[in-house]
């Protein structure tokens, strides 16, 4: 009320345009004034949102700054012998030769996370969430025992020996149990298959068994392992091979492997032919 007294004495002087009366020119005043008064309101009602976005804006970058300053553990193995790591945890992890890893605990919730580049044999202790990260998949530990061959995306595999694991294998998740694994290619999933756990792969000595499976898997982990390039046909890399390997001694293996599929190989400058024996 005060205000409209003030208003009213400040136009008291003025004179009203013939054209509008009194009480015209009062109302066009007014919503003049109305008007300007309503951005105000408006910058005054968005301010909280403002302060809001910002606070939790803030939080984010406080939690993710605290999240990046856990200790990460790193493991490399360059060496043809495997080589076990304990991590944090107690877990224990075998890695392969030309393998790697790196460990930490997530700040929010305490999952251990994994990164593996290469093979790893796990043996994991039970706790909070445990996730291996490897290139072309990703695994969650529901078990204890399990190995992963995943030295890049053109073709890895997993074997769970005990407990079980939730694998994510492109954008299609499986659940694999004691004595199941699956191995993969980027375009590709064979299994889940079954394999024997008493014929275990042995960590220490590098010995692999294989039952039935195809000389595209054999052949691009040796490769894998001792850095050479492969060279053979879609017939040859189908063939499907069962036995034992030691791959400590990567020239006798393919010696081996090659004269029992009646294959030949050649290696040069880190180049591995297989070809038809004739």
């Amino acid at each position: 009320m005060k205000q409209e007294k003030d208003i009213r004495k400040l136009v008291s002087g003025y004179k009203v345009p013939a054209t509008k009366t009194k009480a015209e020119a009062w109302e066009q005043l007014t919503r003049k004034i109305s008007e300007k008064e309503q951005p105000k309101k408006e910058k005054i009602r968005r301010l909280p949102y403002y302060i809001s976005a910002a606070a939790a804006a803030a939080i984010l970058v406080i939690f993710f700054s605290l999240n990046s300053l856990q200790p990460v553990q790193k493991a490399q193995n360059t060496q043809l012998a495997a080589q076990q790591t304990i991590l944090p945890d107690s877990s224990t992890v075998v890695l392969k030769t030309n393998s790697s890893i790196k460990y930490h605990e997530r700040l929010i919730d305490g999952a251990r996370l994994v990164k593996l580049d290469g093979e790893a044999f796990f043996e994991v202790t039970k706790g909070k969430k445990f996730q291996v990260d490897f290139p072309g998949g990703e695994i969650e530990v529901l078990g204890t025992k399990f190995n992963i061959q995943a030295y890049s995306k053109n073709v890895g595999r997993v074997d769970c020996y005990e407990g079980a694991v939730r694998l994510t294998i492109n954008k299609n998740e499986f659940l694999l149990t004691r004595g199941k694994a699956i191995s993969f290619t980027p375009n590709s999933i064979d299994g889940p298959f079954d394999f024997s756990t008493d014929v275990v792969t042995n960590i220490s000595n590098n010995l692999y068994h294989w039952a039935d499976r195809p000389l595209r898997e054999i052949l691009t982990l040796i490769c894998a392992r001792e850095g050479y390039q492969l060279q053979a046909s879609e017939t040859i890399l189908g063939k499907r091979f069962t036995g034992s390997l030691n791959l400590n001694n990567s020239k006798l293996a393919l010696t081996i492997l090659t004269k029992a599929m009646n294959l030949d190989y050649d290696l040069t400058n880190k180049q591995l032919s297989i070809v038809e024996n004739n």
